[in-house]
């Protein structure tokens, strides 16, 4: 995995809000989350990237630099996958759901990316050594 932090597609999405609403009392409604799950996403985030990614100060939280950078990075890949999603539920003839993309995982976009290059499942499996179910 090239030594890169298995990231959860879920702190991104809190860190954004976070950065967003000032602070994680702000944040926490908006994602349906409580704040000590909030506060622990955003503390695991730091931990796997090894830097902060705010200041925690009485009036709320401040981006660091790094959050300044990452957070419009993240906001449009996240925009993409809600795009991807709305496109294929479309195709699909399935109705909008708000905010679904947000229940994707990294796991599901690598499985789903796996069975595009493969063209098939039976094929994706095989090649990740995994059964055609698991895939």
């Amino acid at each position: 995995m090239n030594g890169l932090p298995e990231l959860n597609l879920k702190h991104l999405h809190a860190m954004v809000a976070v950065h967003v609403h000032g602070g994680i009392s702000a944040a926490a409604p908006h994602l349906n989350l409580s704040q000590p799950a909030l506060t622990q996403a955003i503390a695991r985030l730091e931990r796997q990237l090894d830097a902060p990614l705010f200041d925690r100060q009485p009036g709320g939280m401040v981006a660091t630099e790094a959050t300044r950078l990452l957070a419009p990075r993240i906001e449009r890949a996240l925009a993409y996958l809600a795009r991807g999603v709305r496109a294929a539920r479309r195709a699909a003839r399935l109705p909008a759901l708000a905010t679904i993309e947000r229940r994707l995982t990294l796991s599901q976009l690598r499985a789903l990316n796996a069975v595009d290059s493969a063209g098939s499942f039976t094929l994706a499996a095989a090649r990740a050594g995994v059964s055609q179910p698991a895939m």
